[in-house]
């Protein structure tokens, strides 16, 4: 078996989940009941059993109002741009393999919630709680030809043989 030719599609980088904290949750923090509250929470005993979950739950209440496009400000990706640059990428790869033939696509939780809400046509919101429940190794499977897009599964897991190996994001 000869297999295909690797090729890096930096389109297809999750976004910059670190920037967007560093830069949205203190302006949330002034303006953001829950934000705040999480984001005290998590400050207050950072290396505390209980501060992996803490900060989950702050990354995930700053990440929704992220995908609200209500804080885009020009100094960090957009989710809008986000989508839009992993729906180029998915696109080209599409084109430059042609139909009737299978491609692998390896990346991260963040451009397949992007796809996949692309395909279903999701709004934000719902966009990014596709995040939250991918696992890790899992596959999407979609199908394709020249008109469309379709998703045939999602978040599927049935090489791993043991719960054990289960994780998520």
């Amino acid at each position: 078996m000869k297999w295909p030719q690797v090729e890096t599609l930096s389109d297809l980088d999750e976004f910059d989940a670190f920037r967007m904290m560093q830069l949205l949750t203190p302006i949330l923090v002034d303006s953001d009941s829950e934000v705040r509250k999480l984001n005290e929470t998590f400050r207050a005993e950072p290396n505390s059993p209980e501060a992996g979950y803490r900060l989950q739950k702050l990354f995930e209440a700053v990440a929704r109002r992220w995908c609200s496009g209500e804080y885009d400000n020009g100094e960090f990706e957009t989710w809008s741009q986000f989508r839009n640059r992993v729906a180029a990428a998915i696109s080209r790869v599409r084109q430059e393999a042609g139909r009737g033939r299978n491609i692998l696509v390896i990346t991260s939780g963040g451009p397949i919630a992007a796809t996949v809400s692309t395909i279903l046509d999701l709004p934000p919101l719902a966009s990014i709680e596709l995040l939250w429940m991918s696992r890790n190794a899992s596959f999407t499977e979609l199908l394709y030809n020249d008109q469309r897009v379709t998703m045939h599964s999602f978040n599927s897991i049935p090489h791993l043989d043991s719960r054990d190996l289960l994780t998520y994001r």
